[in-house]
């Protein structure tokens, strides 16, 4: 079973209808410039022919486009340009938007001049992450490795609380208490 030739056909992309609508735009400012020139008995009667001639040259690049001729984007291209130069205050601004289209990744590939595109996305993207309605993992997740806690440094010993001297009797020798003022056993006082 064969598949239908539809199924396969290059998509039209949106930028091409905006491309075709400039050219369009452009063909009619030409139009109008030319005739403008004729009326006013512009003395060179040669640029008014080629405003007109660049016209229908402007609406048959429009047509190839549409149908998706592979010549119509290098003819919008240089039309493009000389609608730029040519129709300075006015056909700038359109012939602008038709470069900036024409060069769009996906009417380059619509030609068969580019890598293709992917298609857009709609809806949301999926939820990720644990705790997020996030797919289960096959493995357990690696998180950051547990180090142990860092060495406290060695502690400064302390001194020990200095007590208070025996105190033993100058003339005797027995000792006495902390506080006593004189030697129970000779009775001579202690300083």
């Amino acid at each position: 079973m064969a598949y239908p030739p539809e199924a396969y056909a290059p998509q039209r992309p949106a930028a091409l209808t905006a491309m075709v609508v400039c050219l369009v735009i452009i063909g009619l400012l030409q139009v109008f410039v030319g005739v403008v020139l004729y009326a006013l008995a512009f003395p060179f009667v040669v640029c008014d022919g080629f405003y007109l001639v660049l016209a229908v040259l402007a609406f048959v690049v429009s047509a190839g486009l549409w149908q998706m001729a592979g010549w119509a984007r290098a003819s919008a291209i240089v039309l493009g340009i000389i609608a730029a130069i040519l129709n300075f205050p006015l056909g700038t601004v359109p012939a602008v938007i038709l470069l900036v289209y024409i060069y769009k990744p996906e009417v380059k590939y619509a030609f068969g001049q580019g890598p293709p595109v992917a298609p857009p996305m709609w809806g949301y993207a999926p939820p990720y992450g644990p705790g997020q309605g996030a797919y289960p993992l096959p493995y357990p997740p690696a998180y950051p490795p547990t180090y142990p806690p860092p060495i406290a440094p060695p502690a400064v010993p302390e001194t020990a609380p200095v007590a208070p001297r025996s105190k033993f009797c100058r003339n005797c020798g027995s000792p006495l208490d902390a506080n006593a003022v004189s030697c129970p056993s000779c009775g001579k006082q202690v300083s």
